[in-house]
């Protein structure tokens, strides 16, 4: 069975070029994203899906109903999935490869269950210091992102309050309809993306 060493964090400062680079593809990929965005796409890259797990029957009807009602949506890019972060620990596997038949749902979720289990829980002060390290990277781009300002003072009053998970703001969801799960590198490249090149 695999096995995954627990995820930690890292005791030195964050790579500023991997940084930009995963924020600039983020903008390109996703030129409506926001702060908000970005912020959730590097937590998902350090934390994993394991927040989503703690009830395993309740995560399998979400992803049932989901498959359900979704079936017609058509993503905004037609790719399978798309490596997170700058660490690229996970990647976003886009439900299309269940509703095409290039996976089955109960692969798709025994892959996610194997990547969440083996999280260890971050604590707020320790993904609060990586986070306001990319955070410094990003204001140093100057991107012109749309309620910058705003997100940043909501990011900052959630980490304040002891809480780290966001969603996906409102314009992206209703720009790229996001439908996906999160799966560990190693298991993706061993498990998943094998049915996909089939």
């Amino acid at each position: 069975m695999l096995c995954l060493m627990p995820l930690t964090f890292m005791a030195q400062s964050v790579d500023k070029e991997m940084v930009q680079a995963a924020v600039s593809q983020q903008m390109k990929d996703y030129p409506n994203t926001t702060l908000q965005d970005i912020y959730k796409n590097f937590f998902q890259d350090v934390l994993g899906p394991g927040h989503l797990l703690s009830d395993t029957t309740a995560a399998k009807e979400y992803l049932e109903q989901e498959l359900l009602a979704y079936s017609g949506t058509k993503p905004y890019h037609k790719r399978y999935y798309e490596v997170i972060g700058y660490s690229h620990n996970y990647y976003r596997v886009n439900l299309a490869v269940v509703w095409e038949g290039l996976v089955s749902k109960e692969e798709l979720f025994a892959a996610f269950f194997e990547s969440a289990k083996n999280i260890t829980p971050a604590t707020v002060e320790k993904w609060r210091k990586e986070w306001d390290e990319v955070e410094a990277v990003i204001d140093s781009m100057n991107l012109g992102i749309a309620h910058y300002e705003e997100d940043k003072a909501a990011i900052d009053s959630m980490l304040n309050s002891g809480k780290y998970m966001m969603r996906h703001s409102k314009v992206y969801n209703d720009n790229y309809h996001p439908h996906y799960r999160i799966i560990e590198k190693k298991i993706f490249h061993e498990k998943i993306l094998p049915l996909i090149e089939e």
